[in-house]
C-alpha cells in the first residue's frame, strides 16, 4: 500500500517498497503442497497431479502452475495461495500502523493534516478484502464475462469448486501480462 503512496513517504522509498509488489522470495513448494492437503484433506492426492515450484511471488500470496484432474480430465491451473500467516503478520502491522499514526497525528500538524489514522483505517479495510481470495475470485469472474468476446484479453475462468479463502484455482493462461506495455 504504501508503495503506491509517495506522497505520504516519498518517491525513493516508494520505489523501493514496489518490489514487495511482485519481487518477493516464494515460499518452498512443500510448504505449498502442505496448505494444499491440509486444505483438501483426503481428495488433495485425487485433485492435485502436478504443482510447480512458483517462479514469482508477492507480499501477500504466490502463485503456483500445477495440473488438477476432475471429471476425468486434466486442466492446466494457476494455483494461487496466500503466504503462510499473512493474516497474523498483517493484523500485527496493521496495529503498529494505528500506533504510529495516533502518535504521529498528535504531536505533528503534517501528519493530521494527512489524516494517517484514516490513511490506516482504508489500508485495514483494503487488506481484508486481499486476503481473502474469494473476493479476488469474484472479482476475475466479473471481469472475464465483460470480455469473453474481446479478442486482445482472456481472463482465466475460476474453479470455484476448488477455491477457498487462502486458495484461488483458476485456468492457466499463457499471455503477456497486462502491465507489460511496451509488448
Amino acid at each position: 500500500f504504501l508503495s503506491t503512496r509517495p506522497d505520504i513517504i516519498g518517491k525513493d522509498l516508494s520505489d523501493k517498497l514496489k518490489n514487495l509488489q511482485d519481487k518477493v522470495e516464494p515460499f518452498t513448494i512443500t510448504k505449498a503442497k502442505e496448505i494444499l492437503q491440509n486444505e483438501f484433506q483426503d481428495d488433495f492426492e485425487n485433485i492435485f497431479i502436478e504443482l510447480m515450484p512458483s517462479k514469482t511471488a508477492a507480499s501477500i500470496a504466490q502463485v503456483h502452475k500445477g495440473k488438477i484432474k476432475l471429471d476425468n480430465r486434466q486442466h492446466d491451473v494457476a494455483i494461487k495461495i496466500l503466504r503462510p500467516n499473512i493474516e497474523r503478520e498483517i493484523k500485527r502491522d496493521l496495529e503498529n500502523f494505528f500506533v504510529t499514526a495516533k502518535i504521529m497525528e498528535r504531536f505533528s500538524k503534517e501528519a493530521k493534516r494527512l489524516r494517517l489514522i484514516e490513511v490506516v483505517k482504508t489500508l485495514a479495510e483494503s487488506l481484508s478484502m486481499e486476503i481473502d481470495l474469494r473476493l479476488e475470485a469474484a472479482a476475475q469472474s466479473e471481469i472475464r464475462e465483460n470480455v469473453i468476446n474481446d479478442d486482445y484479453f482472456n481472463v482465466p475462468d475460476v474453479y470455484w469448486d476448488l477455491t477457498r479463502k487462502n486458495i484461488l484455482i483458476s485456468d492457466w493462461v499463457d499471455a503477456i501480462p497486462a502491465k507489460d506495455i511496451n509488448k
